[in-house]
């Protein structure tokens, strides 16, 4: 097994629209199905809920148990992470930012992983970004990071 090292990756996405819809984009369940897996999200701190990756989602191992940490409307939402077959639980924030007439989305991937965990979380964050882009629309400017 490869060894566990902190890992803090950093995916960014300006967009023209507005924040409050982003927002919804980013916490109705069914939106959220769209764009990242079928799930039973609820926007409530405390609450429990998975995301259940489809044949598209190589990346992924199955099933994803999450928790809602954090939740302040319309600017910041972070879960708790946990994926089948990962050894220990991550975070992952989602942060938006008004930038001019329009709004910039973070989405960011915390805590201990292997470099394979680590380079599965970068390829599989990539591409729901690009599927979030594909669902609201983008201004195509996008920037991806490990820090």
């Amino acid at each position: 097994m490869s060894m566990r090292r902190p890992i803090d990756l950093v995916l960014t996405q300006d967009f023209d629209e507005d924040r409050e819809s982003l927002w919804q984009s980013l916490t109705d369940s069914t939106t959220l199905a769209d764009w990242l897996m079928p799930n039973t999200f609820r926007p409530v701190v405390g609450a429990a809920f998975e995301l259940r990756a489809g044949p598209e989602d190589t990346d992924c191992g199955g099933t994803v148990r999450c928790r809602v940490l954090t939740l302040e409307p319309p600017h910041l939402m972070v879960w708790s992470w946990m994926e089948e077959g990962i050894g220990s639980p991550t975070a992952v924030s989602f942060t938006l930012t008004e930038r001019g007439t329009g709004c910039r989305l973070a989405i960011r991937h915390r805590g201990l992983a292997s470099a394979p965990e680590e380079e599965s979380f970068r390829q599989g964050w990539q591409e729901k970004c690009a599927a979030f882009a594909r669902r609201v629309g983008s201004k195509g400017d996008d920037h991806a990071r490990s820090a």
